[in-house]
């Protein structure tokens, strides 16, 4: 590990990720997204307000408002599922030549057992790993601009802090193989994440997807996904950690072999599996909810705030 030259790297893949996300929305994405989502262009909104009554046109700039807003969430739907999709397929790769990686020895196990792991494995997996920090350095800048309005903001906010510090710790703490397997399963999600988001948020241009059982089955689907590969490989890991470190005395303040730096990945990982856990089970509570209800039809916001009276911003 070269700390400054690696910094240097880290700086410019944020530039760089900034600047492709830019170009794909600005050339792209963002003219998309704006048909996707049936957005009317300031002389069409102008020709909706002829005749109407100011309160009537005050609505309808409320509506506008309202559509702008989506359309910017629709924008980093889009771009993160690509970015997902790419990261995933990538670490797909190393997992598939790892001899270490579940998908080759049918075990999770090995992600800690031995741990800490030989140097010589790291190499390979340098490129993902900076890539990855990266990624949620990225993702950080982006959240502070556009994602202030959340409800859970400044969970998003500790999410990627987190992120960053496993990356670095475990890769740093010859941790590796932990790191790459969570970052492999944990793109799952996400995937599975953004297309459900986008999909429903379509349902103005496809009338097929205004369907309940679409949203129920959609739902249900990202639901799934999040507690087999968030909450449940992810908790596996967690454990996995326990049983194969803990007796080596390593994560023990008590015991004379005790290292600081494998206490602080447990204890990260652990917080990290925790905040997944909270977000699967507000997911199983929304699904439990309109389920009561009756009524399947979800629009899967961002977990805006709320307005006195109900309304979101």
């Amino acid at each position: 590990l070269n700390f400054e030259e690696d910094l240097k790297i880290v700086g410019i893949g944020i530039v760089f990720f900034l600047a492709v996300r830019f170009a794909f929305l600005t050339l792209f994405w963002r003219p998309v997204s704006r048909w996707l989502l049936v957005w009317q262009s300031a002389e069409e909104q102008a020709k909706e307000q002829e005749g109407k009554s100011a309160e009537q046109i005050e609505t309808l700039k409320e509506a506008v408002k309202t559509k702008e807003i989506e359309v910017e969430k629709m924008c980093k739907y889009g771009w993160h599922l690509v970015a997902y999709i790419l990261l995933w397929v990538w670490s797909l790769q190393l997992m598939q030549q790892a001899e270490w990686s579940f998908l080759n020895t049918g075990s999770i196990s090995q992600c800690w057992d031995g741990y800490p792991h030989p140097g010589s494995e790291k190499p390979v997996l340098k490129s993902f790993v900076l890539a990855e920090i990266a990624w949620y350095g990225h993702t950080f800048i982006e959240s502070a601009m556009v994602d202030r309005v959340r409800g859970d903001f400044w969970m998003m906010m500790i999410h990627h802090v987190l992120a960053v510090c496993l990356l670095v710790g475990a890769f740093w703490g010859n941790g590796h193989r932990a790191v790459i397997t969570v970052c492999f399963e944990q793109d799952v999600g996400d995937i599975v994440l953004y297309i459900s988001k986008m999909l429903v948020k379509c349902d103005g241009r496809f009338a097929a997807l205004k369907s309940d059982v679409v949203h129920g089955v959609l739902l249900v689907w990202l639901a799934v996904t999040w507690w087999g590969t968030r909450c449940g490989i992810l908790g596996l890991i967690v454990y996995q950690c326990y049983h194969f470190v803990a007796p080596s005395g390593l994560i023990l303040p008590w015991d004379e072999r005790f290292d600081g730096l494998s206490l602080f990945l447990f204890l990260q990982l652990t917080l990290f599996w925790v905040l997944q856990v909270i977000w699967g089970w507000n997911l199983w509570l929304v699904i439990y909810r309109k389920v009561r209800s009756g009524e399947l039809h979800d629009h899967m916001g961002d977990g805006e705030k709320k307005k006195k009276g109900g309304k979101k911003e």
